[in-house]
């Protein structure tokens, strides 16, 4: 609703309404409408990967936060077994409905890829191993993409899982969600990366039609790697 009410919601098609993803965004625009929004709790940001994926996993090690068994998913998100190929909403059948993650968080398993901070990098920045909030690639082609979409197979949907696609392109799975920055702000790569944002003012930025991975068909992942959990 938020989105909408600045003018600059792209839907997939007219009977979208705003209890709906918004989908067709840029990497840009993602970051440019978390600079505009700020809730009663305070301003907000894009999520750093281990940001999203922390609030993805609710506080669990499993391939899903419900646990690690795919056939369950069809009770948690939306995903090519059960879409229909198109974007829902919470309201539209019981999934999602009484299903939010620990963390109080809904579908955060599929429905539309969202945008996040980071640059993609397949080695994840460089880090191996377990490691403590992971920073990604230092600069790259490639914005980070977490969740899954509404498309794609159970296997894309999980926590661990993660994508990369050019942050001046648009496509019609892909959307983004916010994160409250923290009373100590952001962090310097998170401000480094609104310089760049703010200065990307070229046709390509704004109409969407930057270089890199070629626009992903339902059921396929622009420079997406698997890794294990």
């Amino acid at each position: 609703e938020l989105f909408e009410a600045s003018n600059r919601a792209r839907r997939t098609s007219a009977s979208q309404g705003p209890q709906q993803p918004v989908v067709n965004v840029s990497w840009y625009e993602a970051w440019c409408f978390s600079q505009w929004v700020r809730t009663e709790s305070g301003p907000c940001c894009l999520p750093t990967e281990a940001q999203w994926e922390r609030a993805c996993r609710g506080g669990n090690d499993t391939a899903y936060w419900f646990g690690d068994h795919p056939d369950k998913l069809c009770d948690h998100a939306w995903f090519d077994a059960n879409s229909k190929g198109r974007t829902h909403t919470f309201a539209e059948s019981e999934v999602a409905q009484g299903h939010a993650n620990q963390y109080g968080l809904f579908d955060m398993h599929g429905n539309v890829w969202e945008w996040c901070h980071d640059w993609y990098a397949d080695d994840y920045g460089g880090t191996q191993g377990n490691v403590v909030d992971p920073t990604g690639a230092p600069t790259g082609p490639y914005r980070a993409l977490r969740g899954g979409g509404w498309g794609h197979s159970a296997g894309l949907c999980r926590s661990a899982d993660r994508g990369g696609f050019s942050p001046g392109r648009r496509f019609d799975l892909l959307g983004f969600r916010l994160a409250l920055v923290p009373s100590r702000g952001l962090s310097s790569s998170q401000q480094a990366a609104g310089v760049e944002a703010k200065q990307t003012a070229g046709p390509e930025a704004r109409e969407g039609h930057g270089g890199g991975a070629a626009r992903p068909k339902a059921g396929q992942k622009a420079k997406a790697k698997k890794r294990k959990e």
